[in-house]
């Protein structure tokens, strides 16, 4: 028979078990951050770990008066600048303040979540598969890369959007583009809701060159130019003369060659092809004449991300981590999307294994089952932006 200490603690569990799950889920993530706290790879060591030995030996922020080597944005490089100043080994400041975004955009996609459906424990189960999301975890604990810090404003950008809060939407685009040029994959959004709706004036878009600049005032005390944050990403654009950098792209469906000539072919014709895919789905919605809502801000978020990721040139496989996060968020207003992250999230962490640890992988047949996913995705996506019935 059972005691009644042990009734008292089975209700206990029960009437607290969402609780206890996002408790167990944080606990465990933790865990997993510390066991691989010391995981190195080449962009750690010939990178990261380079940027912030001599951003220290220079003195940290007064490192900006000297000529630092770099292909990151000022804003990251004044983050690292604060890193050297915590008495913690070099790669676990990078990978402590890349899990500190992790856990606020597991915060945000909370608070979007609970906004949207009013289920406080999809909420919580939304956060909890956010931190234990594998690429989120391969992204910042094994990898100490950064892409939950721009997606982070991004997301919080879209929320205000939706909230038509427009100047705080504003502020933290800006905030998303001074931390990496990736968060232009956002903009073809922001300019549909301009033309669209007409809800907030085109002088907003000044606001983002504005926080790009305030974000580096650090580093202009220290005699860095004005421009410098914007030269970084014109140097950025024209960096990789490849038509993909380790990403399923569709482009290698056609042609399984990644030199030179093939870049020189084909990259504007990638470029125009992105523009006419996303016109496209925009004309869409312009005839259709969709509601901008919460539910089909984020719908359409997520196909100006995935198709830029999809068609342009040069793409990482980290760059498509804007999407993979909205996707995530998308479960949550319906299972079904589960039949695309399953599946992007495999190709994408396959990807990751390549260039981590130099698993062998047939790039043309992943960009294959890639785009398969996509034509789904965007299939699934659209279907819910037209119908009224799943409009929030």
């Amino acid at each position: 028979m059972i005691s009644k200490i042990e009734k008292n603690i089975l209700s206990f569990l029960e009437e607290n078990i969402i609780a206890l799950f996002m408790v167990a889920a944080v606990l465990l993530n933790l865990y997993i951050r510390y066991s691989v706290r010391d995981l190195s790879n080449n962009d750690m060591d010939s990178m990261l770990l380079g940027w912030y030995m001599s951003i220290k030996n220079a003195g940290g922020i007064r490192a900006f008066s000297q000529s630092i080597s770099t292909d990151y944005n000022i804003p990251y490089m004044e983050l690292i600048a604060i890193l050297t100043y915590f008495p913690i080994k070099a790669i676990y400041a990078f990978k402590i303040s890349s899990g500190i975004f992790d856990y606020l955009l597991a915060g945000i996609i909370y608070k979007i979540v609970l906004d949207i459906t009013g289920n406080k424990n999809k909420a919580i189960f939304a956060f909890c598969a956010t931190i234990m999301s594998p690429l989120v975890l391969t992204n910042s604990a094994v990898w100490g890369q950064c892409d939950s810090v721009y997606t982070f404003f991004v997301i919080c950008a879209i929320y205000y959007l939706y909230k038509e809060k427009f100047i705080h939407s504003f502020v933290f685009l800006g905030v998303a583009f001074g931390f990496k040029l990736q968060t232009i994959f956002v903009v073809p959004l922001f300019l549909f809701d301009y033309f669209y709706k007409k809800r907030f004036s085109i002088l907003y878009f000044l606001i983002i060159p504005v926080v790009m600049e305030l974000l580096c005032i650090p580093a202009i005390v220290q005699g860095v130019s004005l421009r410098s944050v914007f030269d970084m990403y014109l140097f950025q654009s024209g960096q990789y003369h490849l038509m993909q950098l380790n990403f399923p792209t569709f482009w290698l469906i056609l042609n399984n060659e990644t030199g030179l000539p093939s870049y020189d072919m084909f990259k504007n014709y990638a470029v125009m092809t992105t523009v006419f895919v996303l016109g496209s789905f925009i004309f869409l919605w312009l005839v259709k004449k969709v509601d901008i809502n919460s539910k089909n801000i984020l719908y359409m978020t997520a196909v100006c991300t995935l198709t830029c990721v999809e068609f342009l040139p040069s793409m990482h496989e980290r760059y498509g981590f804007i999407a993979e996060i909205l996707f995530l968020i998308l479960v949550f207003f319906d299972i079904k999307f589960l039949r695309v992250l399953i599946p992007m999230y495999c190709v994408i962490l396959t990807m990751c294994s390549n260039f981590l640890y130099g698993a062998a992988i047939n790039h043309t047949q992943l960009s294959w089952i890639y785009f398969a996913v996509y034509v789904y995705a965007m299939y699934l996506v659209n279907k819910k932006i037209l119908n009224a019935e799943e409009s929030a």
